[in-house]
């Protein structure tokens, strides 16, 4: 049997080596920055030929071909719409509001400053966009759909997806 100094030291002793294998200390890396961007495809960046390792460092699009001189948005396009769940309200947000000269979007709006209408239900507006603290040009095209009832609307200035989404009509 072990005398009571003799087993605190033990207690003690066998304490200190479970918190020693617990500790919080991160490992070292096992590999440095460039052997890590090498591992996974990024190659040298230095390089002026390597890619961008992101689409956030890619460069922006090329400009945008010039449409015809603005002109007021058509009637039938004008009014709100919503996504086809969104309740119309103005905290929606995918609300939208097209007036003759301007589309307000939830926390941006754009002032019309090309258009071009390849046909009656279709037309591609470049936008000068205002939001958050940024400005920006933007080309969309608006598709009325089932009789006027839906808009579809897609970025096509390369920024975006090109997918359209789809709005309702709000009363």
């Amino acid at each position: 049997m072990l005398k009571g100094n003799t087993m605190r030291t033990y207690f003690f002793a066998a304490a200190a080596l479970v918190l020693a294998g617990c500790s919080s200390e991160p490992e070292a890396p096992t590999e440095t920055a460039d052997e890590f961007a090498d591992r996974i495809g990024g190659g040298d960046a230095s390089s002026p030929d390597a890619a961008p390792s992101s689409s956030l460092d890619a460069p922006p699009p090329a400009p945008m071909a010039q449409l015809g001189a603005p002109k007021p948005v058509p009637t039938k396009f004008q009014g709100v719409w919503d996504f086809i769940d969104g309740n119309c309200s103005r905290d929606s947000d995918l609300r939208l509001e097209i007036g003759a000269n301007s589309l307000q979007f939830y926390e941006s709006m754009g002032t019309v400053n090309g258009y071009e209408q390849p046909n009656p239900d279709t037309v591609i507006l470049n936008l000068a966009m205002e939001g958050e603290g940024e400005r920006w040009e933007e080309r969309t095209r608006m598709s009325l759909v089932d009789g006027g009832k839906f808009l579809v609307m897609s970025d096509v200035s390369g920024y975006g997806s090109g997918q359209g989404i789809r709005r309702k009509r709000c009363s």
